[in-house]
């Protein structure tokens, strides 16, 4: 089953299992996702369940995985028909799982002492079970950056945006 399809690679889902095959041009460089990488990933992945596991890894290949559940960007503009107290509830749950895997992940690279960071991080990559579990995990990097830090704060504009809306909306229709 197709996935996604767009100028750096096709995503289908094979056998339970995600299947990512870059396009000429867009490989995965040996330089990048080394054997440290992928123990790094695949180490975070089960010590957490917070990334899938990498099952096969090549220039021009990548296997995963397969994480049952909706990305945040649907479960998010599905909530938004929901009743106020719904999507307060989702607004809550989705930063205490997001802060537990920073917290996880940071945690994780302390006691790596190596700073691993996704460089993708958006509602379309983080998909939400009893956990935020991160997808496009080309997109992880190991060591990129001296400090890496930006990546911390990315949802946050999201929820300022939900949370603003919501209280004005409780303010307006009680």
């Amino acid at each position: 089953m197709l996935l996604r399809d767009d100028d750096r690679a096709t995503t289908t889902l094979e056998e339970g299992r995600v299947v990512k095959r870059f396009k000429p041009g867009h490989v995965l460089y040996a330089e990048v996702y080394t054997d440290y990488w992928l123990s790094m990933v695949n180490g975070f992945a089960e010590a957490t369940g917070h990334f899938p596991r990498v099952l096969e890894l090549s220039e021009s290949l990548l296997i995963t995985e397969w994480v049952e559940g909706s990305t945040l960007q649907k479960q998010r503009d599905a909530i938004q028909s929901a009743t106020l107290n719904d999507q307060r509830q989702f607004h809550y749950a989705v930063q205490r799982q997001y802060y537990k895997f920073i917290s996880n992940l940071l945690n994780y690279n302390h006691i790596k002492h190596h700073y691993m960071c996704h460089g993708d991080l958006n509602l379309s990559n983080m998909i939400l079970t009893d956990r935020i579990v991160c997808i496009d995990i080309d997109a992880v990097r190991v060591d990129h950056h001296w400090v890496e830090n930006n990546w911390i704060t990315i949802p946050q504009p999201w929820w300022q945006q939900d949370a603003d809306e919501l209280n004005t909306r409780k303010r307006v229709d009680g």
